[in-house]
């Protein structure tokens, strides 16, 4: 089962996380105060991809965050990926 969390951590910014509850194969993107109200959608493509949309004045941005397999995956994993 996989979560999106918005989590506050101090200093004006916030970590927008997804992942697996089993605290596996999760990414996240780290957003500052400045941006953080601006946030316009949040997409989990899967437990390694997702994407944030910040609107602002001027235009929509899109940040994505992916997590690669690590070494220890096996290859077919990596394959997949």
């Amino acid at each position: 089962m996989s979560v999106n969390q918005l989590k506050d951590i101090g200093h004006g910014f916030m970590v927008v996380y997804n992942g697996s509850s089993k605290a596996r194969n999760g990414v996240g993107v780290f957003v500052s105060q400045h941006f953080r109200d601006s946030i316009a959608k949040v997409q989990r493509f899967d437990d390694r991809l997702m994407k944030v949309v910040v609107t602002t004045a001027e235009q929509r941005l899109h940040f994505f965050s992916t997590y690669a397999p690590q070494t220890g995956c096996c290859d077919q994993t990596k394959d997949a990926f």
